[in-house]
């Protein structure tokens, strides 16, 4: 057997010193700043789904992106004077199905920094009431990798009156069609209310499987007097209410109670299936 001559000690320092910069602990970005593109799109899924709630007022779709021990800081100048407001995730989850205007927040060239379970989201944004601009300012999310994937945590943000235009332009939002297109849908079962629930004649409660074809859409309608839920089987359905718009996958519902006015559409390629329930009036 031949023998190989020995490296040089400079040779063996250099080839440990790769073989230790190429070596990264699991889940730990090498780098702090420049996160791996799929956890940097998953952090922003994630603040951008807490938007969505706030939008849609659902406090249990914000109640799974919260940590539940967590809180937010504010601060903007009045009268000359920076004022602090603090308030617990716990009681943003409380006021929430109270807001009665229309909001809609949206960030732009966000800056992500991820370091193993933690990350912050740094971003200019604006806020919208009732279609118009309210404020605008800078927000710092804080953020935990849990087992159930990102949830924010709490943050600090600005509150302030001087706004440049944004380079997302003014807030557009999307009108509802004019008729109800590619839906189909076949009651599955239906029980009358009547005899099982004392002052709930005339009303029955029934279950449907609704297929919403790709490019199908309903047209803009209340839930007042017909209270429901829908669960999604197959497919991405997008619902369109107060000025935002959320997408929902299979394994994902939402409520509709008497204060929803919304629509409902499948932006993609393939059909989607939902499951709906509600309450209403006998023929």
């Amino acid at each position: 057997m031949t023998r190989r001559p020995p490296r040089s000690v400079a040779t063996r320092v250099a080839a440990f010193a790769m073989t230790l910069l190429s070596f990264s602990p699991p889940g730990v970005a090498q780098s702090p700043g420049s996160p791996a593109p799929s956890d940097r799109e998953a952090v922003l899924a994630t603040v951008q789904a807490f938007f969505d709630t706030m939008a849609a007022r659902d406090a249990v779709g914000a109640q799974r992106l919260l940590m539940p021990e967590g809180a937010f800081h504010s601060v903007r100048m009045q009268d000359g004077k920076w004022v602090l407001r603090t308030f617990t995730n716990q009681s943003y989850l409380k006021d929430l199905p109270g807001t009665k205007q229309r909001v809609r927040e949206r960030i732009w060239s966000p800056e992500v920094r991820i370091r193993g379970l933690i990350a912050t989201v740094w971003a200019p944004y604006d806020f919208w009431r009732d279609g118009r601009l309210s404020h605008c300012g800078v927000d710092a999310f804080d953020l935990v990798r849990t087992d159930d994937g990102w949830k924010i945590g709490g943050g600090t943000y600005t509150v302030e009156s001087e706004c440049e235009a944004s380079p997302l332009g003014p807030l557009r939002e999307q009108a509802p069609p004019s008729e109800t297109r590619g839906l189909s849908e076949k009651v599955l079962s239906a029980i009358d209310l009547g005899p099982e629930i004392e002052g709930m004649a005339g009303r029955k409660l029934r279950m449907r499987l609704i297929t919403i074809e790709p490019g199908g859409a309903t047209t803009i309608h209340s839930h007042k007097d017909r209270p429901g839920t829908v669960y999604v089987l197959e497919g991405k359905i997008i619902d369109h209410r107060d000025g935002a718009a959320r997408e929902y996958g299979p394994g994902l519902g939402w409520p509709e109670d008497k204060a929803t006015t919304h629509w409902i559409e499948n932006a993609g390629t393939t059909p989607a299936v939902e499951i709906s329930v509600d309450i209403v009036r006998q023929p």
